[in-house]
């Protein structure tokens, strides 16, 4: 069922970059599913705008994108997508799938406030800073999670087990 669409503006490397957030949520007696995706519409090039083509311009399952599960038997809530949410290269540095998290966690706890958080995995580059790291940190502390984990040191991705700090 789709909720709507609303045009958002990011900003990569200080110029504006213009998108279409896509918000849709379907139930059943046993699931209630919620789902927020990002296409790119254009962005800024000196003093023209230029068109989102190819892949960016296109809403995904994988990419770009933010969904929570809700298992009412259970009474619990599950983040995706599976390896976490990561932006596309063209919004990398934008904040989108900060955003996009912080939307599914404002979404899970206004109507189900009191539902758990099932562990989950989040996928982690291996290229992230020491100030990128306590930056992701501090926004996953701040919503009440916490991330437990190795990080690797070869260039392959990172895998850490996100899980509520209240169950």
């Amino acid at each position: 069922m789709p909720l709507g669409e609303t045009v958002l503006v990011l900003t990569g490397q200080g110029a504006p970059v213009y998108g279409i957030l896509h918000r849709s949520r379907a139930m059943t007696g046993q699931s209630d599913f919620f789902r927020l995706q990002f296409r790119g519409y254009a962005q800024a090039e000196g003093h023209e705008w230029q068109p989102f083509t190819g892949d960016d311009a296109h809403f995904h399952a994988t990419q770009n994108c933010a969904w929570v599960r809700v298992d009412h038997p259970s009474r619990s809530v599950t983040f995706g997508p599976r390896g976490g949410i990561t932006a596309s290269e063209a919004f990398h540095g934008t904040g989108l799938a900060t955003y996009l998290f912080g939307l599914t966690i404002s979404w899970v706890k206004g109507i189900y406030p009191d539902y758990t958080v099932n562990p989950g995995l989040i996928t982690l580059s291996s290229t992230v800073t020491e100030e990128e790291r306590l930056q992701r940190n501090a926004f996953y502390a701040s919503r009440g999670f916490n991330l437990s984990g190795r990080m690797q040191t070869n260039a392959a991705p990172c895998f850490f087990r996100i899980r509520s700090t209240s169950s």
